[in-house]
């Protein structure tokens, strides 16, 4: 399998280096995406290493919204009268949108889907 992102990519996406846990974590969650994202674009089994930055931009934002963007487990923050929520993770799996498969396939070489292609008034195939 291709490298489609590292876990520096990660951390880059979260602005947070990752704690020991979630190091042994986001390896897993990168190999399932990058079987998911060669399945669906199947020109990312041949793609240049290291993978163009659209790819790891797009890879590794998936895996880093399955992760929680403090690495210690707060979730809300209160200091005197102002308060901070903090996302929680989404738990399951990684996922990839509609637009991030459309920026794979254009960083492939290809064409983004037909209704991508009509939003951006592209030519159809």
């Amino acid at each position: 399998m291709p490298v489609l992102a590292t876990a520096a990519d990660v951390e880059d996406r979260l602005g947070r280096q990752l704690a020991a846990d979630e190091l042994h974590k986001v390896a897993g969650l990168l190999d399932e995406l990058t079987v998911h994202a060669v399945r669906e674009v199947a020109a990312l089994s041949d793609v240049e290493q290291p993978a163009p930055l659209a790819v790891r931009v797009v890879v590794s934002r998936a895996v880093a919204d399955v992760l929680p963007l403090r690495a210690d487990g707060v979730t809300v923050e209160t200091v005197g009268p102002f308060t901070r929520r903090y996302a929680e993770s989404s738990g399951g799996g990684p996922r990839l949108t509609g637009e991030g498969l459309d920026a794979l396939r254009v960083a492939c070489g290809g064409l983004p889907s037909a209704r991508a292609r009509s939003m951006n008034n592209l030519p159809a195939c």
